[in-house]
């Protein structure tokens, strides 16, 4: 509608008014959400019937105009209604998704904490099998100094008889 064509400029809340095909209509058929359409004044270019005919009201229809409001609003409300239990069934739904995937990730918590818990008898047991497996350090040693004794005792055998000879004819060991 332009500025002008407005049910106040028409004459208010009881002005006339006509759809394009020239059919005229009370402004409270015009806020009728079921019904929107294009309307103009009566005395508008686009009215056929410019300014002829009487108001057409919506007690010559037969029914109170609030009663149409309130059937469309209570038609509405039981649209809502429907919606908004359809979303209720999709929320239960959810929530029992939801349900499942906590009960899946605590499933999963502990076998985590279960393998974490294997893992470390795991490490502990294989610390415990390398230490069976490495050589005593005491052990080393004591082979070793005994090696080392018997080596210096067959050196000693072989070089005191030999130092002995080099005494005997002058020869002097060289000072170390």
């Amino acid at each position: 509608m332009h500025e002008d064509d407005s049910p106040a400029a028409a004459g208010g809340a009881g002005g006339k008014f006509c759809d394009p095909a020239g059919d005229q209509i009370a402004v409270s058929a015009m806020r009728d959400p079921n019904q929107a359409r294009f309307v103009a004044p009566i005395g508008h270019a686009t009215c056929s019937s410019a300014g002829t005919g009487d108001d057409v009201s919506s007690s010559s229809r037969g029914v109170n105009m609030s009663e149409e409001r309130f059937i469309a609003i209570e038609g509405r409300l039981d649209t809502l209604e429907v919606k908004v239990d359809r979303l209720e069934v999709k929320v239960d739904r959810l929530e029992v998704k939801v349900d499942a995937l906590d009960r899946r990730f605590d499933d999963v918590d502990r076998r985590f904490d279960d393998l974490d818990r294997r893992m470390h008898v795991l490490h502990e047991d294989t610390i415990a099998n390398i230490r069976a497996l490495a050589p005593d350090p005491e052990e080393f040693t004591r082979k070793f100094t005994a090696a080392d004794d018997k080596l210096r005792q067959d050196i000693a055998r072989r070089l005191d008889p030999l130092e002995a000879f080099a005494r005997t004819r002058g020869f002097e060991a060289p000072s170390s």
